[in-house]
C-alpha cells in the first residue's frame, strides 16, 4: 500500500520516476506500460507572478519552490516557463492514471524532464496548498553528464551551484545537513525536519575519480513503501 512522503533521504521511491545508482534521473514511472487520460482537473487556482528576470537568471531551488515557481503551482504556469527557459521537454509521459501517486491523494500524475531536470505534476494536494488540481508536486535535479541543460543554472539559496558541493561547502550552507548512507539508493545527503525536507545523491563522479560531491537535489511529495 502506497501512502504520503516527502522527499526523505531514505525513503524508496514508488511511481514517481526512478533513479539510477548514479543519481541520474530516467523518469520512466514505475509501471512502463502507462494509459495516457485526459486531463479532466482544473488547474488549482494558485497565483504565481514570474518576471523575465525569474526565467534568465539562476532557479534557486528550496524545500518548497523549484526557481520562481513553489510547489503546488499551476501546471500550465509552470509548463511555460520551463519551455521558456529550456525548450521543449525531452521526456513527457502525459497524464496517466496508472502512475497516481500515493493513495488519498489523487488519481493521475505526469512525469516531464528537460535534461537535468525531472518534474513531478500531480492532480493532488501538496503539502503547501490543500487545494486540489493539476499541480507542481516535487522536482528533482541532477548531474546527468549527458544533458545540455547547464548544471550552473540550479543553485542553492546562497546563490551558490547546488551540484558538484563537497560536505564542507554543504555544512557551510547550512550546519544541519546530515550525509546518510542508504542500503537502497547509497550515500546521500539531507536537510530540514517535518513537512520540508531536501535531499540528492551524494557520491563519487561517473568515473570514480575524486571526492563525494551533491549529485542530485529533489524536493517535494513522494509516494513511500
Amino acid at each position: 500500500m502506497k501512502r504520503l512522503g516527502v522527499a526523505l533521504a531514505l525513503t524508496l521511491l514508488v511511481g514517481c520516476g526512478s533513479k539510477s545508482d548514479t543519481g541520474t534521473s530516467t523518469t520512466t514511472p514505475t509501471n512502463a506500460e502507462t494509459t495516457a487520460v485526459s486531463a479532466s482537473t482544473e488547474p488549482v487556482d494558485v497565483t504565481v507572478v514570474v518576471s523575465p528576470e525569474d526565467l534568465d537568471g539562476p532557479l534557486t531551488l528550496t524545500a518548497k519552490a523549484f526557481g520562481p515557481y513553489p510547489l503546488g503551482a499551476p501546471v500550465p504556469d509552470v509548463m511555460t516557463g520551463m519551455t521558456k527557459m529550456f525548450g521543449a521537454p525531452s521526456e513527457d509521459t502525459g497524464w496517466s492514471a496508472d502512475t497516481g501517486p500515493c493513495e488519498g491523494v489523487g488519481s493521475r500524475t505526469r512525469y516531464v524532464t528537460w535534461g537535468r531536470v525531472t518534474l513531478t505534476f500531480a492532480d493532488s494536494p501538496t503539502l503547501l496548498t490543500e487545494k486540489k488540481g493539476e499541480q507542481l508536486s516535487s522536482y528533482f535535479v541532477s548531474d546527468d553528464p549527458d544533458s545540455t541543460t547547464p548544471a550552473d543554472r540550479f543553485v542553492l539559496d546562497d546563490g551558490q551551484p547546488a551540484l558538484g558541493r563537497s560536505a564542507n561547502e554543504m555544512s557551510t550552507w547550512n550546519a544541519k545537513v546530515t550525509f546518510p548512507n542508504s542500503d537502497i539508493e547509497g550515500p546521500l545527503w539531507a536537510v530540514g525536519e517535518g513537512a520540508f525536507p531536501m535531499s540528492g545523491m551524494f557520491a563519487p563522479p561517473d568515473d570514480g575519480a575524486g571526492a563525494s560531491r551533491t549529485r542530485s537535489v529533489r524536493a517535494g511529495v513522494f509516494c513511500i513503501d
